[in-house]
């Protein structure tokens, strides 16, 4: 028996909401992130208990926020928590002015709509998941403003920790290659279709030179830019360009190139995180080559991107 069955153990339906509200948000934190899915299940399968849980989550928002980045937030969220195939509970998350105040849905149309279930809810509290691998993931679905999205992820930092919910800069490159590795295609291309494209080509491209190979890029001179479609606009545009072991970047891909290399934005998020087979992908034509494609294969060889297949 987990800590957190045993601290439930016992207590009436009543009290559950009292019992909840007065622990610390770092105990109820711990509490969670110690208990096996499986048992936390079985937990929160219970109506008060579940009820309870995430009425104290969802009312205790205030505490996890970070008061200098609130003061930057503005608009009203919707959570939706499923259960199943149905809903369990909706709440809105209404900031302004520095506050967040959380009350049960409303006839307000939110300008974001945040959909999970309550195990992943709880985990999310507690600092044992990641949001932004979750919403690679599929498991978190994001409906409105993506870039409110982001900003309410990097308000609420994780109970005993100083990381925030949201922080693409701390994403382990192992851990999202596994989670593409797992999505499907097209939950893919909605991701990289809407307002979280720019975050994600903004990481990958700000990450590129720290994974040259150090002896096959020391000779290595190539100029390569990286056309990029499936946004909700024109093409984004990188020029990568490699000098005998120095890489920088360029967004918006100006300057001279030997080679352009063209492909989608899913297929380029499979790319970077080890998932898609250059040489396959262009027999396959889902990936392109305009100029020197002995430059494409220099630089493929030279970079080792972490990915889930080590």
């Amino acid at each position: 028996m987990s800590d957190l069955h045993a601290w439930l153990d016992g207590i009436e339906p009543e009290e559950l909401a009292e019992r909840f509200a007065g622990v610390d948000a770092e105990e109820i934190a711990r509490l969670i992130a110690e208990t096996p899915d499986r048992e936390l299940r079985a937990l929160i399968d219970q109506d008060p208990i579940r009820e309870a849980a995430l009425d104290a989550g969802f009312g205790r928002f205030a505490e996890f926020a970070v008061p200098e980045r609130l003061a930057e937030v503005s608009g009203i969220v919707r959570f939706v928590v499923r259960r199943g195939k149905g809903l369990d509970g909706s709440y809105d998350a209404a900031f302004a002015d520095g506050s967040v105040a959380v009350d049960p849905s409303g006839p307000d149309e939110p300008d974001l709509t945040i959909t999970t279930d309550a195990i992943t809810f709880l985990r999310l509290l507690s600092g044992t998941a990641s949001a932004a691998l979750l919403v690679l993931a599929g498991d978190i679905r994001v409906v409105g403003d993506e870039a409110l999205a982001i900003q309410v992820g990097g308000v609420f930092r994780v109970p005993g920790s100083q990381g925030v919910a949201v922080d693409p800069t701390a994403l382990d490159a192992v851990e999202v290659a596994g989670v593409i590795s797992r999505t499907k295609d097209a939950h893919l291309r909605e991701i990289m279709s809407g307002g979280f494209r720019p975050v994600v080509l903004g990481e990958i491209f700000r990450r590129f030179p720290e994974y040259l190979d150090e002896k096959r890029s020391a000779k290595l001179r190539v100029a390569a830019c990286f056309k990029i479609g499936g946004g909700p606009a024109e093409d984004d545009r990188y020029l990568v360009e490699i000098d005998r072991g120095a890489c920088t970047v360029t967004p918006a891909g100006e300057g001279r190139r030997s080679v352009t290399i063209a492909l989608g934005g899913a297929e380029f998020l499979k790319l970077a995180t080890g998932n898609l087979n250059p040489t396959i992908a262009f027999m396959k034509g889902s990936l392109r080559v305009k100029g020197d494609l002995s430059a494409a294969l220099a630089l493929s060889s030279a970079v080792r991107i972490p990915s889930a297949k080590g």
